[in-house]
């Protein structure tokens, strides 16, 4: 029986770059070639979106920042991926066990850890190359678009190889504005120097998207680009009530100002102001903002488990007093507040993406029962997990109309 060419191509192509390769005809499985055996075949997080678009070749990367390929021909649809720029650490894998409710959590993880590591850049000219060889279409990479719901997490090499609208500190994510990671990088490292090369770059806005109510979309991203700039000062050790009172005088200033320039120029002094107070804090005390970044990674490397404060002391080796006292006098924060604020933003994106019951949600970021966790959800977040979820469903829905 003759071999169908296109099967015929992804296993060659499985062959030569190991990346996992699927071919779907009329939106169903015909072959597939992945590592992912008794598993839940991660593709499942985007193949919706990957399914709605049209585009005979393209990217799609999920909320964990893996990066999925597909090309379209006729009524076939080749999803290849995931891929992954950088390895990936067991709370992120673990997050995606969730997700994909699946049980056997450390065999997925197994699996992807075994996840080719490769540059965007390398994934689309494979796939270009695939490409010509079923579309016989002739592509380079400035002639692949990303649509800018896609674009999450993509590299600054990467951007400026391509030909889609730069943003060489903002990307889309869903509805809202998430802050470039090397911005954010450099915020917490307080490298101001490095923020003078690039922050003056960050657009307030799209005119062509927002047109004519172009002063209140500039003031709402500045707000939204403000919050995640405080938050990255406050993680390098800042303060929290000095940030507070920061936000709220720039929120106030921005506010005030009725020109679009003006408001950029705003910007472009909050970004460098946060990076100078990081600086100025690393300075003082150099010891005191790694403490803080010690004690932020073990929380977000342990999420799913049951976290205490002698359990962070006694990984930092140092008494449980002077963890609580030394982060509270960086943070302004109890640190057993912290812990369930870094949890409760876990359980949001959960609640949001996903329709898990707030009893498995709870279970899975480690507490005790599900009314602990909705006592700490609404002490947090203001707002019941069911309220959450009911208002979150309510502006996808509004999104649609």
């Amino acid at each position: 029986m003759k071999q169908d060419p296109h099967i015929y191509l992804l296993l060659q192509y499985y062959s030569l770059f190991a990346i996992p390769v699927r071919l779907y005809e009329n939106k169903q499985l015909i072959f597939q070639k992945i590592p992912f055996i008794d598993t839940e075949d991660p593709v499942q997080l985007v193949l919706p979106k990957i399914m709605n678009d049209n585009r005979e070749i393209g990217y799609c990367l999920d909320s964990n920042h893996f990066c999925y390929g597909f090309i379209t021909s006729s009524n076939r649809k080749i999803i290849v991926g995931p891929v992954s720029e950088l390895e990936k650490t067991k709370q992120e894998l673990r997050h995606i066990a969730f997700k994909l409710n699946y049980q056997n959590t450390e065999f997925l993880i197994a699996q992807m850890q075994a996840i080719c590591i490769m540059h965007p850049d390398t994934l689309l000219q494979s796939l270009i190359f695939l490409n010509f060889c079923i579309n016989k279409t002739m592509m380079e990479i400035s002639d692949v678009r990303i649509k800018k719901e896609q674009q999450i997490g993509i590299t600054t090499d990467f951007k400026e190889h391509t030909s889609f609208e730069k943003k060489d500190a903002f990307l889309t994510r869903s509805r809202s504005y998430v802050i470039d990671q090397g911005i954010v990088r450099k915020i917490k490292a307080g490298d101001v120097e490095g923020l003078k090369q690039g922050a003056n770059q960050v657009p307030s806005a799209n005119p062509r998207n927002f047109a004519p109510h172009l002063l209140r979309h500039t003031k709402n991203f500045f707000i939204r680009l403000l919050a995640i700039c405080c938050f990255a000062a406050m993680e390098a050790g800042v303060n929290s009530t000095e940030i507070a009172e920061l936000e709220e005088l720039y929120i106030l200033k921005c506010e005030s100002l009725e020109d679009v320039e003006r408001i950029k120029n705003l910007q472009y002094h909050m970004i460098l102001d946060l990076a100078e107070r990081v600086q100025a804090l690393h300075k003082r005390n150099p010891n005191h903002s790694q403490l803080v970044k010690n004690i932020t990674n073990y929380i977000k490397e342990n999420l799913t488990e049951r976290i205490t404060v002698s359990e962070i002391a006694e990984y930092l080796s140092k008494s449980r007093g002077y963890v609580t006292t030394e982060f509270k006098k960086i943070t302004g924060m109890n640190l057993s507040d912290y812990i369930s604020e870094l949890k409760i933003n876990e359980a949001k994106e959960l609640i949001r993406y996903t329709d898990r019951s707030f009893i498995d949600i709870s279970s899975y970021l480690g507490f005790s029962t599900q009314s602990h966790f909705i006592k700490v959800f609404k002490k947090v977040t203001g707002k019941t997990p069911k309220a959450y979820r009911e208002l979150a469903t309510l502006d996808e829905e509004e999104k649609l109309l």
